[in-house]
Order: C-alpha cells, then sequence, then structure tokens
C-alpha cells in the first residue's frame, strides 16, 4: 500500500493532476506498446481511434486509485476493493503496455486467499461470511459508525469521545428519557453499585490503533525517503512513468541486420548480456558513435562483439531505431512513424555509425525473445 501511495504521489508532483489526462495517458500507451516487447498483441493500436475521454478515465483510475492504496492499512473497505482494482490495472498494463508486474498479479490474488484461509482455519467458508476484514458487512459497519460520530457533535463532548458502542448505547439511551418510567415504592432497598466494562473490546481497538500509529510513522518516514529522491531500481520504481509525455512520441525498435543488409528479425538487448538494460545499451551505441576512440567505447566493444557475433541468426550488424510520431497529426500514419534516426553496430568491424532523420522503413510487430518486466 505504501508503495502504490508513493507511485501515485510521485505522478501527482512530477505532472499534477494532468499526468490523468486523456492525451498524456495515450501518449504513453502509444510510446510503450510500440517499443519492441515479447507481445504480439497490440490492443493499444486497435484502440488508437478511442475518445480521450477513454484514456482520461484509465488514467485517473491509474492515479487516484494508487493514491488511495494509502488507505488500506487505515480502513477495512479500502482493504476489501482496492487491492483487486490495482490487480484489475495491472492486467490492463499488461494488455496495454506490455509490461508484466509478475510479483503483483500473484501476490495481489494470494493475499486474498491467504487471508480467507488465516481467518478460517479447518474450513473454507464463503468470503461474504468470512471474519474481519474480510467480512463484507465490516466496512458498512464502519461506515455507521463514522455515522454515530456525526451525530455525537450534537449530544455534547461525553458522547464524541465515547468508541462507537459506547455511543450506540448512550443515543439508544437518550431515546429512553422520553419514555415516562412508572413510580417505583420508597422503601425500595438501594442496590450495591456494579461497575461494568462499558466496551469490552478496548484493548483490542487500542492495539489496532497502536498499529495504524506506526504504519502511519512508517508511511510518513517511507515518503522522507522518496522526497529526498532515494529510488532503487528495480527494487522500487516509484517514478516508473511520473512525468509527462510530449509528442511527438519517441519509441525504439531493435533490429539485427544480415550480413548482405536486409533484417534477419527483432533482437531484444537481454541477448548480448542479462544484465544489460535499455539505457546502457542506447548510451553505449551513443558514445562509440561520438567518441570511437574513446576508452569507454573499447570497453564496450569488446564486451558487445563477441557476444553480438554468438547470437541466434549470427547477425552481422545491430541497429537501434528511435522512431518519431505525432500521432495527433495522423493518427493512421505509415509504419506509425512520421521520420527515425539510427545508431547500427557493425560486428565485423568494430564500428558504430550513426545516421538522422531517415525515412521510416516497415514495422516489424512480431514477438520477440524476451518480455519486460515490472516492479513497484
Amino acid at each position: 500500500a505504501n508503495n502504490y501511495l508513493m507511485a501515485g504521489l510521485s505522478k501527482l508532483c512530477a505532472s499534477g493532476v494532468a499526468w490523468a489526462s486523456g492525451d498524456n495517458l495515450k501518449a504513453k500507451l502509444l510510446q510503450t506498446t510500440l517499443t519492441q516487447t515479447s507481445f504480439g498483441c497490440y490492443l493499444t493500436l486497435f484502440c488508437r481511434r478511442f475518445p480521450d475521454t477513454f484514456f482520461g478515465a484509465l488514467g485517473a483510475c491509474g492515479l487516484y486509485g494508487e493514491i488511495a492504496m494509502g488507505l488500506v492499512p487505515f480502513f477495512s473497505f479500502a482493504k476489501l476493493l482496492l487491492p483487486i482494482a490495482m490487480w484489475g490495472m495491472h492486467v490492463s498494463i499488461a494488455a496495454l503496455q506490455h509490461i508484466i508486474f509478475v510479483d503483483l498479479l500473484f501476490f495481489i490474488p494470494a493475499w486474498y486467499i491467504w487471508h480467507v484461509i488465516d481467518r478460517n482455519p479447518g474450513k473454507l467458508r464463503p468470503l461474504a461470511h468470512a471474519q474481519h476484514p474480510w467480512d463484507w458487512t465490516q466496512w458498512v459497519d464502519d461506515i455507521h459508525a463514522c455515522w454515530l460520530k456525526a451525530r455525537a457533535f450534537s449530544q455534547g463532548p461525553r458522547l464524541f469521545q465515547a468508541t462507537p458502542r459506547e455511543s450506540a448505547a448512550i443515543l439508544d439511551n437518550n431515546h429512553l428519557k422520553d419514555k415516562k418510567l412508572p413510580d417505583l415504592p420508597e422503601d425500595l432497598p438501594t442496590p450495591k453499585a456494579v461497575v461494568l466494562d462499558a466496551n469490552p473490546s478496548l484493548p483490542h481497538e487500542d492495539i489496532i490503533h497502536a498499529g495504524a500509529r506506526q504504519t502511519l510513522l512508517f508511511m510518513l518516514v517511507f515518503l522522507g525517503v522518496w522526497t529526498r529522491g532515494a529510488e532503487w531500481f528495480p527494487y522500487n520504481a516509484f517514478r516508473m512513468f511520473a512525468g509527462w509525455t510530449s509528442r511527438p512520441i519517441l519509441y525504439e525498435r531493435y533490429i539485427a541486420l544480415g550480413g548482405d543488409g536486409s533484417r534477419i528479425r527483432n533482437f531484444h538487448y537481454h541477448e548480448i548480456h542479462p544484465a544489460l538494460n535499455r539505457k546502457r545499451l542506447v548510451e553505449a551505441f551513443n558514445r562509440c558513435a561520438d567518441e570511437p576512440e574513446s576508452a569507454d567505447c573499447a570497453t564496450f566493444l569488446d564486451f558487445a562483439i563477441p557476444r553480438g557475433a554468438e547470437m541466434r541468426d549470427h547477425p552481422a550488424a545491430l541497429v537501434i531505431q528511435t522512431r518519431s510520431w505525432d500521432f495527433v497529426e495522423d493518427i493512421d500514419q505509415t509504419y506509425y512513424c512520421d521520420t527515425m534516426n539510427i545508431v547500427a553496430l557493425d560486428i565485423g568491424a568494430r564500428v558504430v555509425d550513426k545516421r538522422t532523420n531517415l525515412p521510416c522503413d516497415a514495422l516489424d510487430l512480431r514477438a520477440c525473445c524476451a518480455s519486460t518486466l515490472g516492479t513497484i
């Protein structure tokens, strides 16, 4: 819940409420779905003509849903409803952006199942009959308790400071004031005073309140770390997709070429090395194109060329295309591209060449060989 809250706040701080606008989210979805992944289905391209209100609704659900996850440690209705809503969001991200949050897609359903088992040892009763917090009536009781607190404003400080159970008892006693009770005999003996515990669950509620205070403190500390810019990818990724995506969108494709310069297939940078990511590969290609005599370039070529030569189909060159597309100007542009820049590594010659403002070639949308995994 805390990580979702941080992710939502990062979007709010980086882009404001405009992050949820249809224009921004549509640009993000098109940009990521066109970047090469292992998926062969391009649902976002099918939906690209949908109105901006559709993408705006998706953006609002994502942004405010993540922020609302901060309520999960404190309210039972949030425990019941919000995690499954976030699970639906991750399913949508997998379909529309080709990013798979493997841990959350499995852990969220497991979280529900485990709590049902944990609250119902011996037999699995239906969810509607499970104990707190999975009893669906619990959040109705919480809303009723809040309503009692609201009524307490007109009943004096004693009622307002009481627990929900005490409030209900006091309100019921107030109704008795309007009823005429029979007169009792004057010689009736006075009973001894009996002290009853007004709220047997008070120790349990104290524990809950103490836990809520500790959780809130933890979240505030985490927020302080986040505001200082601490991010340890891939263990957290609070700022992932937090910024505004401007037009035209830029996306990359990774192409393996044969000895005659013809396209063999798409490739993924993990084929060179599992630890290699997109940022490192692009920076290394550009460094070698701009500073071919540098020590960093020589180190990268010594690392990448033997591995590239042993890739499937033994390509002669590896090409990174950075393609540009203003989808607002032409939503049906050929190959979803206006112009492109390329950086190409000639494996045999150990040379990296850069060319800009080229006409776009055909876009191979066939699935590749590795997937994009996400984490929060």
